[in-house]
């Protein structure tokens, strides 16, 4: 019989905590401005992900799924479209993490460097690689129209680089030893 995962209850609140931060930023990002039809000029669940991520790694992926999923789903978009869209939501933090990682990104931001790498590599990940795949997600559904799928990239990417730079170093300077104790 296998054993229990001893870890799981040090990474319930944090899985909890992520999929209402990322949630209720969500809804943060609906009331200051909506651009289109499902893309945000300002998005903060980005920031909140990756926030997430750095702080408490990789294994912290399926909150930010559920709760991607979840906001898609209560504001309205079909179920095929939103499990897309929460799978593009999940790997863009992820993918920024895995290369911020390497890149010897500190979360303490003391260096210039880290700043750069912050904006200039990281958030541009995550802005990149969600806005193709919900973008992509939202056309092949027929949610979108091809015509104006130049449009809505171009918001959608804006949207997270904004959240991600906006919400992402917040977050670290509010809560700096978040997911230190990482065993």
């Amino acid at each position: 019989m296998p054993e229990p995962n001893r870890n799981f209850p040090k990474l319930l609140l944090p899985l909890v905590g992520v999929v209402v931060a990322y949630d209720l930023s969500g809804l943060l990002g609906v009331v200051m401005d909506k651009a289109g039809d499902q893309v945000y000029l300002i998005w903060p669940p980005a920031g909140v992900a990756m926030f997430a991520l750095l702080a408490w790694g990789p294994r912290l992926w399926p909150a930010i799924f559920v709760a991607s999923l979840l906001l898609s789903l209560g504001a309205g978009t079909p179920a095929l479209p939103s499990f897309l869209i929460a799978i593009g939501n999940t790997l863009a933090p992820l993918a920024a993490q895995q290369i911020l990682t390497r890149m010897a990104f500190d979360r303490r931001f003391y260096r210039l460097m880290d700043y750069l790498i912050f904006g200039g590599v990281g958030c541009t990940v995550v802005s990149f690689i969600a806005a193709c795949l919900g973008t992509g997600a939202l056309v092949v559904t027929g949610e979108t129209a091809l015509q104006v799928a130049g449009r809505t990239w171009s918001i959608w990417c804006l949207g997270d680089f904004l959240g991600a730079l906006l919400i992402g170093p917040t977050l670290f300077s509010l809560f700096p030893d978040a997911g230190r104790a990482r065993s």
